[in-house]
């Protein structure tokens, strides 16, 4: 794909200066605790058609076989495969990371990194986790430093970590309006990501009704956020560590949340560090199935 840098593997991660060492996607993610994610409903097959018998008359018209629910939800422009970058006004691209869905228009999962980190890596993890599932859009952030982007991308503060979410989200609603539905689109953001997207959201609760944060703004959810985040369309959020420290404000903030009507839980993989990668894998795959359950979008 031309213009997008590729990375091999989870070497891109050794170059994260503030969030830590992500450990490569296992070949099966296991959680540390027991638990499987909730069976999804499949589709029940399509009933066939049955075809109006031919008639005499010359005059009558032949009818046509009603489409199958295959065509019926099949998008009227190209699907693209993989990944490829989206233009992004104002900012430097993002990546898109395409699944092989059955139906279309498929939701979107907007994933925010670190701090020098980069936006291939959660494209990656993301679609790992996904599957044939959702369309994720990963924001690119800007340089650390101009001269080299393998020292990584940032986001200088919440304010323009909300110009570039509006701008990507627009951008990829408006040259993909057949295969992208943004509306209620989750956010998951990791350390820096997850801190100021918080933020970011507080009051946009009904853009992204639902967050999935990992080792960042697990701490900072107080009584009035909390309820400035429900009053403006906030429904849910889960709380991700890998640390100690995180899983104690998590748990704190997760009172604040309940309180105020927001449904909320917290995740802990013991030991992991911070990191988005090894058991925390595992543990956002669970905080994911939670926060999307009884939207069928998301359903295989």
């Amino acid at each position: 794909m031309k213009g997008v840098r590729r990375r091999s593997g989870w070497a891109a991660w050794a170059l994260v200066l503030a969030c830590g060492r992500p450990a490569p996607i296992p070949e099966q993610a296991a959680a540390t605790e027991p638990g499987t994610l909730a069976a999804r409903p499949r589709a029940a097959p399509a009933a066939q058609t049955e075809l109006a018998r031919p008639r005499t008359d010359a005059s009558a018209t032949p009818q046509t076989p009603a489409p199958s629910p295959a065509e019926a939800t099949a998008p009227k422009q190209p699907v693209p495969t993989a990944t490829t970058e989206l233009p992004v006004a104002g900012f430097l691209p993002s990546l898109v990371s395409w699944p092989e869905a059955r139906s279309w228009p498929q939701p979107v999962l907007l994933a925010a990194h670190g701090a020098g980190d980069f936006a291939e890596s959660h494209c990656e993890i993301w679609r790992h986790l996904l599957g044939r599932r959702g369309i994720v859009l990963c924001l690119r952030g800007r340089a650390i430093r101009k001269s080299s982007e393998d020292h990584g991308y940032y986001f200088p503060d919440h304010l323009a970590l909300e110009r570039e979410t509006l701008a990507a989200l627009d951008s990829l609603t408006r040259r993909h309006p057949d295969l992208a539905d943004p509306k209620q689109a989750v956010y998951a953001g990791y350390s820096q990501g997850a801190q100021m997207g918080m933020l970011m959201l507080l009051g946009r609760g009904a853009l992204m009704p639902r967050l999935l944060l990992v080792e960042g703004g697990a701490g900072d959810w107080n009584k009035a956020r909390a309820l400035r985040f429900a009053k403006s369309g906030g429904e849910r959020v889960a709380l991700v560590c890998g640390t100690p420290g995180c899983f104690q404000n998590a748990q704190r903030s997760a009172v604040e949340l309940e309180a105020a009507g927001v449904w909320s839980r917290v995740h802990y993989a013991r030991g992991a560090g911070h990191t988005y990668g090894g058991p925390v894998i595992a543990e956002s795959a669970l905080a994911f199935d939670e926060l999307t359950r009884g939207d069928e979008r998301w359903a295989d």
